[in-house]
């Protein structure tokens, strides 16, 4: 039996990140159910419990790990990533509509976050929606910075999509 109860809040997040970014998301997700226990919970506990969901496949649990983090946070430029992955969530639910919502209405406050772009052109091609997926892909090769991977991931799926 592990005792978290030596751990701050602080600690305990910062190490359930450190378990998850490290391929150990069952252990990640213990110290944030006990996290989640305490009186105090920061809240990017809740992102990260998200993205644990997210990842094991559990995406309606997901889904409400980052709903709630995105009403109590106040900064917006703190729910970037969140409303990023929730509109993965959406799609991995089959809520695509939702998902190219959530992706657009990012898009207009980030226009160059390549991560929603890049998704948001993936989901289109899958709608046969061509020609706004390559503006998308398009518009991550002329901003994206040098070194982004997503640099590489757009010009292989702008290749595949012309060729198709």
């Amino acid at each position: 039996m592990n005792n978290y109860s030596a751990f701050d809040s602080d600690e305990l997040l910062a190490l359930a990140d450190f378990d998850f970014r490290n391929d150990r998301p069952e252990d990640a997700l213990l110290k944030l159910k006990n996290l989640v226990a305490r009186a105090a919970t920061p809240l990017q506990t809740y992102a990260l419990i998200g993205r644990i969901y997210a990842t094991i496949g559990l995406f309606e649990k997901a889904k409400g790990a980052f709903e709630f983090y995105l009403t109590k946070v106040k900064d917006p430029n703190a729910k970037i990533n969140e409303l990023f992955q929730l509109g993965l969530v959406e799609r991995d639910l089959g809520n695509t509509d939702i998902a190219i919502e959530i992706w657009s209405d990012l898009l207009n406050e980030h226009p160059n976050y390549a991560p929603a772009l890049y998704h948001k052109a993936e989901t289109l091609i899958n709608l046969n929606r061509v020609q706004e997926s390559v503006d998308l892909l398009n518009h991550i090769l002329e901003t994206a910075e040098d070194g982004d991977n997503f640099i590489a991931l757009a010009d292989q799926l702008l290749s595949k999509t012309v060729l198709q």
